[in-house]
């Protein structure tokens, strides 16, 4: 399935959500963006996006996102703990329902432990459940940048779906 006609499908959940319409916000480090601007990329996108925060370098995901330091140093900036952290912190951040987080290492050079390809998706809700998923892609690095964004879309439909359809 095509990115377009994935984020159609995540409209549709949004749209579907008790909170109608819910709104997504986007926390990037390895994708910087990219995946805010795959969704701005369909006509009526500002219903359904808040916004997004590119947090590249660990000081910004500590500053913008509230990061912790110790869970930094503890656990590596591609981690799940760092995903669900900066997950929460975009919701903190915002008024939105949904937050979604990336943060992997594209390579061609490793800064830390973590292997070339290794992502790390985070999912919050305001409720305060998150749900998160690592991921090992292969190719490029722009290629496991697109690969971990089409991840990050499905499972954020996923995740949606499984939170409060409205029922009539």
């Amino acid at each position: 399935m095509g990115s377009r006609r994935l984020v159609r499908r995540l409209y549709a959940k949004l749209e579907a959500h008790i909170a109608a319409p819910a709104r997504v916000v986007c926390a990037e480090s390895l994708t910087a963006g990219l995946l805010s601007s795959s969704l701005a990329a369909i006509p009526g996108a500002s219903r359904y996006l808040w916004g997004g925060l590119v947090c590249y370098r660990t000081a910004s995901k500590e500053r913008l996102l509230a990061v912790s330091g110790q869970t930094i140093e503890r656990n590596g900036v591609v981690s799940e703990a760092v995903a669900r952290e900066m997950a929460l912190g975009a919701l903190r951040t915002s008024d939105a329902d949904f937050a979604v987080s990336l943060t992997g290492e594209a390579g061609p050079f490793c800064d830390g432990p973590a292997p070339k390809g290794r992502v790390w998706i985070a999912l919050a809700e305001k409720s305060g459940t998150v749900h998160a998923k690592s991921f090992n892609f292969r190719g490029n690095r722009n290629r496991i940048r697109q690969k971990a964004v089409m991840a990050a879309i499905r499972e954020l439909c996923d995740f949606v779906g499984e939170s409060g359809l409205q029922t009539d």
